[in-house]
């Protein structure tokens, strides 16, 4: 009797649900529809705001992407507007049974929206530099012999905190440098930051300053007094961890504390890379001096013809003008890039010889300029 009573007990409930279903079928399917409009306006608000996030360079946090996925899931389900015709041939019961676990699944979903109080982003990684556009290198046993010696000084040498290259005018060494300064964007587990800074000829303190705080995303100009300035700075510098300050261009030694440029030592795994025109300059840093070395003959020559786009050295008549014109360009880089792509659209000897005499005139100037400007 007992059993026959649970059995009994248990078609009751089943029928009283079913007749619960069938009776309120048609207010089931308006609730379904009233709670989803509500779970779409809050799609919709998440959204905007999620939108306006983004926008900042933030990256989605991982549950906002699995609760927007579930909405665009469920509303494929259910598609509102045509439920009445999408469901015509469930029988009543089922039809209130089916809006009744969607209405469900819309409530649960109404309940995680409300928990995205806070942020529904989260910060990206950053980056540890932006990528320099950089020329190809030229010089194919010089130029990476320099640059390697360079890399390893960088990657693989924890004594060298200080390294300056050095050599004439043109050489490559800023190229030479964009190149390594990209190579170290990939060596995130050595380090933290890659900063590239131009100081050039006229040293200003309070520029260089500013310059390496901008990198660093702060703002020195509230600040006058230079000692404030590099306190700052060094405090930034030092919170930035590990390091690498390439200064290009210096034409003069000046002592890091003034800036506010920490010394680089083991401890702080930070390390300084500098380029200048003068060997002096790498002395007065107390750095390693590496110099970049003229291109080979063979070199300069391979380069010429490369930029020149013709075998002129095989012509009788230009043999002679072009053999002088390789060689005033002293087998550097940037000269030889310069003037092959000025002679390229010349069509007889005597353009190449009107050239040629410019060429000379334009060589005496820039030997008189660069003697002058290696005495001051």
């Amino acid at each position: 009797m007992e059993m026959l009573g649970l059995v009994v007990g248990s078609i009751i409930s089943s029928m009283a649900e079913y007749c619960d279903y069938h009776r309120g079928t048609d207010e089931h399917v308006k609730n379904l529809k009233r709670r989803w409009e509500v779970l779409e306006s809050r799609k919709e608000d998440l959204e905007s705001r999620l939108e306006a996030e983004l926008r900042r360079g933030k990256k989605q946090k991982k549950e906002v992407e699995l609760w927007l996925g579930e909405v665009h899931k469920i509303k494929d389900e259910i598609n509102i507007e045509q439920v009445p015709a999408r469901w015509k041939f469930l029988s009543r019961m089922r039809m209130g049974e089916c809006a009744s676990k969607k209405t469900k699944v819309v409530e649960d979903l109404l309940i995680q929206a409300s928990n995205f109080t806070d942020s529904l982003v989260v910060d990206l990684p950053e980056s540890i530099g932006e990528m320099i556009p950089a020329s190809t290198l030229v010089g194919e046993s010089t130029t990476q012999r320099t640059m390697e010696e360079i890399r390893v000084c960088l990657l693989d040498d924890n004594d060298v905190r200080k390294i300056g290259v050095y050599g004439m005018g043109g050489i490559g060494k800023t190229t030479v440098m964009k190149q390594i300064h990209n190579l170290l964007l990939k060596e995130t587990e050595i380090f933290d930051k890659v900063i590239w800074v131009t100081v050039s000829k006229e040293f200003d303190l309070i520029k260089l300053q500013s310059d390496i705080a901008s990198k660093l995303n702060i703002d020195l100009s509230k600040f006058d007094d230079v000692i404030t300035r590099a306190t700052k700075l060094n405090a930034e510098l030092e919170y930035t961890k590990r390091y690498v300050l390439i200064l290009d261009d210096m034409w003069e030694a000046f002592a890091l504390e003034e800036v506010g440029i920490p010394e680089p030592t083991p401890a702080n795994g930070c390390k300084l890379v500098l380029t200048t025109r003068n060997l002096s300059v790498c002395v007065g840093m107390s750095c390693k001096s590496i110099k970049m070395e003229l291109l080979s003959k063979e070199e300069a020559r391979k380069l010429f013809l490369d930029k020149l786009g013709h075998d002129v050295f095989n012509a009788p008549n230009l043999k002679a003008i072009a053999e002088e014109v390789l060689e005033k360009c002293a087998q550097l880089p940037l000269a030889i890039v310069t003037t092959a792509a000025s002679f390229k659209c010349l069509t007889d000897d005597f353009e190449w010889r009107d050239a040629l005499e410019e060429l000379r005139t334009s060589v005496k100037g820039f030997n008189n300029k660069e003697q002058q400007a290696n005495k001051s």
